[in-house]
């Protein structure tokens, strides 16, 4: 089971056990990768004209 975090209007998946932590989104102009305590937990290919960040859980 996943839960979700919002980077520029996108949800991202992440493992369930991470729910309610801290994860830090790192982008560049190619991908968008999601940390956990320095640790990758998800990465993708960033969308296009990405300028915000805005997490949230649900």
């Amino acid at each position: 089971m996943d839960y979700y975090v919002e980077v520029y209007g996108h949800f991202y998946s992440v493992p369930y056990h991470l729910m309610r932590e801290v994860i830090e989104a790192r982008i560049s102009d190619q991908t968008i990768e999601l940390y956990h305590q320095n640790n990758r937990v998800a990465s993708t290919i960033a969308p296009p004209a990405v300028s915000t960040v805005r997490c949230s859980r649900s």
